[in-house]
């Protein structure tokens, strides 16, 4: 069974309060694991498997979400067991080529590319 978890940001901490914050987008959290073979979403999830156990990776969309099947970005992701975030961003080059990069939200200027020719030697 799919099923939809999402990150709503309030205006107040208070129990009693409703109120979301607009200014502020609902994340969806995304399934690494039943992401197709070859999405960019199941290559974020093989990369990250070196740093921690995936069923610790979350995965944050700002996308709409009304269905767990449908195609949205990736926007956010988050570690919290080693304490690390990252903000995904679509990078073109100079060449033209396309590159997704995760960037540290902790480390400036730090990114992880998601491409496997640019961690070639």
């Amino acid at each position: 069974a799919d099923g939809l978890v999402q990150r709503i940001a309030m205006v107040d901490s208070e129990e009693e309060s409703e109120n979301v914050d607009k200014n502020r987008p609902t994340l969806t959290l995304l399934n690494i694991a039943t992401a197709p073979a070859g999405s960019l979403l199941k290559q974020i999830g093989m990369l990250l498997s070196r740093l921690d156990n995936l069923s610790q990776v979350l995965v944050w969309s700002e996308s709409e979400v009304v269905d767990a099947q449908q195609p949205c970005s990736i926007d956010i992701i988050e570690l919290p067991r080693v304490n690390l975030s990252f903000r995904a961003k679509r990078v073109e080059k100079i060449d033209g080529s396309v590159e997704h990069r995760l960037y540290s939200n902790d480390n400036d200027g730090l990114y992880i590319s998601t491409s496997t020719n640019a961690r070639d030697l």
